[in-house]
């Protein structure tokens, strides 16, 4: 008798494991205990607040038990800035999201002269710094965009020891570019081999300070004044 009562309990007792997991209302868990209600966000300087929200309105109301990942990371790949996230829960009702952001490395000034985040994924973002926050040691990039034209600088850039010499970087056509150091030495590269280019001037701004114009076009021939 008193085994024939366990198997009955052990009985119900499963059906509500059944049902505590695997049975919603409209996506939202029966049993409040588990309703998510809270939504914390780590690591996220540049998540977008519209992003946020649509995650918020996902997730508030649904089970702790039941998060659905995709759905998740389709929202999350609308944004500009995540890379990659995590998902820690928190019983009975928390849920903590560890964010992997991209990185600023340049504002880029457009005909209107508004000034917008480039991510470290060579993207112009939504954005929009504003004129007291410019100050943020990042170079100004202008000119017509092409992701690849500033991809392939950038990084030949950030290798050489003239970088930290470097206020603005001006994208031209025909995969041309012009510098502009923070001495305001303006200089004119060429198309051929760019390390070659940067090494010849962090030379001459080494030797001579007060030069003001640099021409590099021209292999083998450098025009100064």
């Amino acid at each position: 008798m008193q085994g024939s009562k366990g198997k009955r309990n052990l009985f119900l007792y499963l059906i509500l494991f059944f049902l505590l997991t695997s049975y919603f209302s409209n996506e939202k868990n029966i049993f409040p205990v588990f309703n998510i209600v809270s939504v914390e966000y780590k690591n996220n300087d540049f998540l977008e607040e519209n992003i946020k929200n649509d995650i918020r309105i996902f997730l508030i109301g649904k089970s702790l038990l039941k998060i659905n990942y995709y759905d998740l990371s389709a929202i999350f790949g609308k944004s500009d800035w995540v890379k990659n996230f995590k998902i820690y829960k928190r019983y009975p009702n928390k849920v903590i999201i560890n964010i992997k952001e991209h990185q600023p490395i340049a504002l880029y000034k457009n005909k209107n002269n508004e000034y917008y985040l480039v991510n470290n994924n060579f993207k112009i973002t939504n954005k929009i710094i504003k004129k007291k926050e410019k100050n943020l040691n990042l170079i100004y990039v202008s000119g017509t965009f092409k992701k690849q034209q500033f991809s392939n600088i950038y990084l030949e850039l950030i290798k050489s020891d003239i970088f930290s010499k470097i206020n603005k970087l001006k994208l031209l056509n025909l995969d041309r570019s012009d510098l502009y150091l923070k001495n305001d030495t303006h200089v004119k590269l060429g198309v051929y081999d760019m390390q070659e280019q940067l090494n010849i001037l962090y030379k001459i701004t080494e030797k001579y300070k007060n030069v003001k114009y640099i021409d590099l076009r021209n292999r083998n021939k450098v025009i100064m004044r």
